[in-house]
């Protein structure tokens, strides 16, 4: 079929939407907002970028008929936009890693970054991409000005799982300043997919990209921000079965998510214009509020 032609000729791409949850009536103190991490299949930056849309706008559609509520009161998800896509340069269906995408952010200190790695909520600057595409106005990738794309694909549906379990690792990382002074603690947190015959399995395999992610910045430190740095590994955050429609990722899939809150609704305008802004990370206690068979989240700790 013409879609199975493109596909085999296109490239992967990893895709950041973001949606936020928003209250149908009365007011609202807090947005809590999901960055998701979809695969996309595409022939061109441009292309995968209206796909991702094109998926989250039919996110929302299909939400608008999910009883959503916060504290009781009804709510939908609201679809925002696509602040950062990434090529893929790796082997999607390398069962022993393949990094997807990451998050950057900032926390104030070593004690907030303990607590995010033992699952706790903590306070973080979010950084924002926007990739350097032909048309560079970050309004064409704003969700509020996009039309759904004429060219779609459909998942294929449902198989039985394999041996193997496909699972979203995400690890974290950190600038550690070489001058003496940390005043701040920038932190990645790369997702990489892989294939894991148990959880333990998962950990160790994950527990590996970490520690190998950061070998060359060991002996060659860096600049950030004009200051002599280097990475380190903080460790495995959290380790997500991953919900596919096939026994290998596919077009479409969600592979990941992030989840924080924020004060205010132009805040998430902010993440998408490129703009740091000040959020809540949501702890692993969020998570747990929601069925295992659906998130299948766990933390080591």
């Amino acid at each position: 079929m013409e879609n199975e032609e493109l596909i085999d000729n296109a490239h992967w791409y990893a895709a950041q939407i973001i949606q936020y949850s928003e209250q149908l009536e009365g007011h609202q103190d807090s947005y809590q907002v999901w960055q998701n991490i979809y695969l996309m299949n595409a022939n061109s930056t441009e292309q995968a970028f209206d796909l991702a849309v094109q998926i989250g706008l039919k996110e929302e559609e299909l939400d608008c008929h999910s009883g959503h509520t916060i504290d009781g009161i009804p709510a939908s998800w609201r679809f925002a936009g696509v602040p950062k896509l990434d090529v893929i340069s790796g082997d999607i269906r390398n069962e022993y890693g393949c990094e997807i995408t990451y998050f950057d952010y900032t926390l104030l200190n070593r004690h907030t970054l303990d607590q995010v790695l033992e699952g706790h909520a903590g306070q973080i600057m979010v950084e924002s991409h926007v990739q350097n595409l032909s048309n560079s106005d970050p309004d064409h990738y704003a969700a509020n000005i996009f039309q759904t794309p004429s060219w779609s694909n459909e998942k294929s549906e449902a198989h039985e799982s394999p041996d193997k379990i496909w699972h979203a690792a995400h690890v974290l990382n950190y600038i550690e300043f070489m001058d003496g002074v940390q005043d701040s603690y920038p932190v990645r947190e790369y997702i990489f997919l892989l294939g894991a015959e148990s959880d333990e399995d998962g950990f160790d395999k994950a527990d590996l990209l970490g520690l190998t992610e950061n070998l060359d910045s060991a002996f060659q430190p860096c600049l950030y921000k004009d200051r002599p740095a280097r990475w380190k590994y903080a460790g495995l955050w959290k380790l997500g079965e991953c919900i596919l429609s096939t026994p290998q990722p596919e077009y479409g899939d969600e592979i990941a998510f992030i989840s924080y809150t924020v004060q205010r609704k132009e805040s998430i305008a902010n993440i998408i214009y490129m703009k740091p802004e000040a959020a809540a990370l949501d702890s692993l206690d969020y998570f747990e509020r929601y069925p295992k068979e659906q998130l299948q989240v766990q933390s080591k700790h």
